[in-house]
Order: structure tokens, then C-alpha cells, then sequence
């Protein structure tokens, strides 16, 4: 008993998820990878492919997020011309990314001035 000193370090794991009351659908690490990755390829066939999702998934993902939203992530051209994102797309990727930063930067500074 007395003094114990635990010689181990926790890491936090930090997700940040977009929900609203109203929708299954929610913005969170996999759609946001998911949506990169079409902006990336120029396209959710490709997308879906490099990411070893199946093509239906992805569609139910993309659906039920833009639900919750109620704006569209991607522009869909028909036949073979690929996707593009939309600028509320554009929005939330940067709103998303200064949320994901913020909530590092404030784990890391309470990890830093905290000792076990």
C-alpha cells in the first residue's frame, strides 16, 4: 500500500460522430474516410473498391448520411463519369476537421499538465 506509481500510459481514443434525433444516419470517421477517398478517386466504384466496401454498403452509408444532413456529400453522374463533391460536402469535411483537431489539441493538453 502507501505510494503507487503505475508504470503504464493510457492512450484516449477520440471519434468524433455527427448525429441528429431525427435520422439513422450519422458523419463519423468511416463515411468521412469514405468520402475522401471518392474525392480522391473521383468516384464511389472506385472508392468503395480500394476500400474493400461492397458498393451497396457504401450507397446505404451514403444515403442515410446525407438523410441525416439534408444536403447531398457527392454529385452522382450517370453512367461512367464519376462523383464529385458537393461544396456543403466541402463544408462539412472542413467543419469535421477542425472539430477532430480542437478535441485532439484539448486531450493533448490535459494529458500534458496531468501526472498519475
Amino acid at each position: 500500500v502507501g505510494n503507487v506509481r503505475y508504470e503504464y500510459k493510457i492512450d484516449i481514443y477520440n471519434k468524433i460522430m455527427l448525429k441528429s434525433e431525427k435520422s439513422r444516419g450519422s458523419y463519423g470517421p468511416g463515411i468521412d474516410k469514405l468520402i475522401r477517398k471518392v474525392i480522391e478517386t473521383g468516384s464511389l466504384n472506385k472508392a468503395t473498391k480500394e476500400m474493400n466496401m461492397s458498393y451497396s454498403k457504401a450507397w446505404k452509408l451514403l444515403n442515410r448520411t446525407e438523410e441525416m444532413l439534408g444536403f447531398e456529400l457527392i454529385e452522382r453522374h450517370a453512367g461512367a463519369k464519376g462523383s464529385d463533391i458537393t461544396e456543403e460536402g466541402k463544408r462539412l469535411i472542413e467543419y469535421y476537421d477542425l472539430l477532430t483537431k480542437a478535441t485532439k489539441e484539448a486531450i493533448d493538453k490535459v494529458n500534458e499538465n496531468f501526472e498519475w
